[in-house]
């Protein structure tokens, strides 16, 4: 399966481990993470996540997530047909680097992509049908029958 992270999976390694939900999150990253290294999962990765990680002022954080992004498989570049694609996508409620992502992630070929963010979540429920890949959540996404 090919799976593409948002960047706030990437990054909740990095946050308070505190809060059960960001604890569960993190678990799940790390089980999916596991997977990606075995090959049963293909990791990609984007130009938007790239250029989104590097608007991280956390000089530290954005060097960890740089890290993570490097057990990546697949490399989506940014192409003049994304920008089209993400204008559509802000038409249905996505926001700017959330509609980069649902791009990346349908040009990339991906099958899911996972998210921690619950507006970017409602988001997707409410444009289902007008996307080419689901949207899930890392707990979720570890519970589905065929991870």
């Amino acid at each position: 399966m090919r799976v593409y992270l948002d960047l706030c999976c990437f990054n909740r390694p990095f946050d308070d481990q505190g809060q059960p939900r960001i604890y569960l999150e993190t678990q799940a990253l790390v089980l999916l993470l596991e997977k990606v290294a075995l090959g049963k999962h293909i990791l990609c990765v984007s130009a938007a996540l790239d250029v989104e990680n590097n608007q991280n002022p956390n000089q530290e954080r954005r060097r960890n997530v740089g890290e993570l992004f490097k057990q990546a498989q697949d490399w989506i570049p940014h192409r003049k047909e994304l920008d089209q694609r993400v204008n559509q996508l802000l038409t249905l409620g996505f926001r700017t680097f959330d509609a980069y992502h649902v791009a990346s992630a349908e040009a990339g070929g991906c099958d899911r992509l996972v998210t921690c963010d619950d507006q970017f979540l409602k988001a997707s429920r409410g444009a289902a049908t007008e996307i080419r890949v689901t949207v899930t959540d890392p707990t979720s996404f570890v519970s589905e029958a065929g991870f």
